[in-house]
């Protein structure tokens, strides 16, 4: 029998906010579904133990974006070297871009019904495959560094959401005008990149984002050919100043920016070097950088889309 291990993460935004409810979920009357609330990290370790003893197929995953994160990061060293099981997101995050990503809709416990719902009347379950990207024992949909980590450092200095996005946008339009020292969310990064075997022919870095998914919030895709080709996924790579960027914010609709001082292609890796260091995102989690860094492909994660 086919069965669901769900996750919920009682941290998450919305569970938070009472927007989801936990109830919802751990009132599901199945034998084929087993619910589990997750407050700690080490916590999430201890199911994923249950579930790999008890032979689910399938774990379901409550929160945003830095939810799966935590939770694949953790099935892929608990699974390893076997494949993890297919992934059920159910939502609960402030952007959900990986959901968006394979046209998931609805709400998490409406999603978890209609998964249970085809599993009893023995109906094939469709299957969206997506890469993972890797840096060291680290995985993600997401990455960036410069402008990308600056501007989410800045917007979780307050509560997450529509408001503290739209006061940090208007914050990095006023830097693009009027670039201040040091807090200037533009601020470049002098770093030696290679792009697969090609070195980028600048070093000024002020962004990087890569992804192998397409969104990167509400209506903003960037990365619209994340999935034009097997094995790679699409990397943006800018030594733009604000205003040049500002300029071209036609490019967060998927739109071409052809210029010396942007590259944008499909890659298997980037090796960044820095010797001051950066910050930099892995789906919206923080992490720092001391020195280099790989970026590359990671095993594949299968995503249930009902």
């Amino acid at each position: 029998m086919e069965t669901i291990g769900v996750i919920v993460n009682p941290n998450a935004k919305k569970v938070r906010k009472g927007k989801v409810s936990i109830e919802a979920f751990t009132k599901m009357r199945s034998e084929r579904v087993d619910v589990r609330v997750t407050p700690t990290l080490d916590a999430i370790d201890e199911v994923l133990w249950d579930f790999k003893n008890a032979g689910v197929t399938y774990v379901g995953i409550t929160g945003g974006d830095g939810s799966l994160h935590h939770v694949i990061m953790r099935m892929i060293r608990i699974y390893g070297p076997e494949p993890i099981p297919a992934v059920v997101i159910l939502k609960g995050g402030t952007m959900d871009n990986v959901a968006k990503s394979i046209g998931l809709r609805g709400k998490g416990d409406g999603i978890l019904r209609r998964l249970l719902h085809t599993l009893e009347r023995g109906k094939p379950v469709t299957i969206r495959t997506r890469d993972l990207m890797r840096i060291g024992d680290r995985y993600c949909f997401l990455f960036g560094i410069g402008f990308v980590a600056n501007f989410l450092n800045e917007v979780y200095q307050y509560e997450k959401g529509i408001v503290s996005n739209a006061r940090v946008v208007l914050k990095a339009i006023r830097h693009a005008f009027r670039e201040p020292d040091g807090e200037n969310l533009y601020r470049a990064i002098e770093a030696t990149v290679h792009a697969d075997d090609e070195r980028v022919p600048f070093t000024r870095i002020t962004a990087i984002l890569a992804g192998t998914v397409e969104n990167i919030s509400r209506g903003i895709t960037p990365l619209k050919q994340a999935n034009a080709r097997e094995r790679a996924f699409q990397a943006l790579i800018s030594g733009f100043s604000g205003l040049q960027i500002l300029a071209r914010i036609y490019f967060l609709l998927g739109v071409r920016v052809t210029h010396p001082l942007m590259v944008n292609g499909l890659f298997r890796g980037l090796t960044i070097e820095s010797a001051e260091g950066f910050d930099y995102t892995m789906d919206g989690d923080m992490y720092r950088c001391d020195g280099a860094m790989r970026v590359e492909l990671g095993p594949q994660v299968r995503l249930v889309l009902v």
